[in-house]
């Protein structure tokens, strides 16, 4: 059984809770290192979490 440095059993919910977080980092990151500029990668990780990220319009202006 894995434990923490204190001694204690993880929760159950925690190991999901690691593997969201771990795959929320690596795609962040693996925008960071596509994008041509850091402006481009901020832009596409802006659109990725916001509400109208699906729209054609604003993508089309991410990769001009």
């Amino acid at each position: 059984m894995s434990s923490t440095y204190t001694g204690t059993k993880k929760k159950k919910w925690f190991r999901p809770l690691g593997h969201v977080y771990t795959m929320l980092v690596v795609i962040v990151g693996f925008v960071m290192f596509r994008a041509d500029t850091l402006r481009q990668g901020f832009g596409v990780i802006a659109a990725m979490f916001s509400p109208a990220a699906g729209s054609a319009a604003a993508n089309a202006e991410l990769f001009a």
